[in-house]
């Protein structure tokens, strides 16, 4: 091997290990084997009957327009009253924020994490680096008044802690139950619903599927 072939290999090597370690740094899980976890909805069965549900993927309140082009990437719930509002899973807590829409918070799970959005009134163990357990209370919603009705919203995410996947479905990590529940929350939506006459699916589009 020539000397200037040499250094075009080596520095090739060099550039690819910097790549790889620069994705490392940013997405330390995502060249990781890693076990898939299983999830349940971020609230009571009991409360099933009154949600309502914007699903994934949806490009009418979420679109290029307002900086997403590939729609909505998560799923509202939504309430006429005050609801609690549980852990998915286990986790640590990485996340308590502040926003104009109420506060956030975010669970990590190795390589998963779930962020909820809109809440209010968080439950005194939620600090962060705290370790929650699924089924834990979270908080309650926003409540804020609507048109002269009163209505409180989850903006529900689930996703890999990789840059490189971000946004996952969720259907295929509920656990039975919750599968079901959602489903059925979903098929009690009108069929005239605006986001359900366009995008019929509870992960529409890019997020159609996408689990892993």
């Amino acid at each position: 091997m020539t000397k200037h072939k040499t250094l075009f290999f080596f520095g090739f090597v060099f550039v690819i290990a910097l790549v790889i370690i620069i994705f490392s740094f940013l997405s330390p899980l995502v060249f990781l084997p890693h076990q898939r976890i299983t999830i349940i909805l971020p609230f009571s069965a009991a409360d099933d009957a009154k949600t309502s549900l914007i699903p994934m993927g949806e490009l009418i309140e979420h679109n290029a327009q307002n900086g997403n082009p590939d729609g909505h990437a998560g799923i509202d719930f939504g309430w006429g009253e005050k609801v609690a509002i549980i852990a998915s899973h286990d986790g640590l807590i990485t996340g308590v924020q502040n926003s104009s829409e109420g506060q956030n918070v975010t669970i990590t799970n190795g390589y998963y994490k779930t962020v909820y959005k809109e809440l209010f009134d968080l439950a005194p163990e939620i600090k962060l680096f705290a370790h929650i357990k699924q089924g834990d209370l979270i908080g309650y919603p926003k409540i804020q008044s609507i048109g002269g009705n009163m209505h409180g919203q989850l903006h529900w995410e689930f996703s890999s802690s990789s840059m490189l996947l971000d946004r996952l479905c969720p259907l295929g990590y509920f656990n039975n139950d919750s599968r079901i529940r959602i489903e059925k929350i979903w098929q009690a939506v009108p069929a005239n619903d605006r986001f359900k006459q366009e995008f019929p699916e509870i992960c529409n589009g890019k997020f159609q599927g996408k689990e892993d």
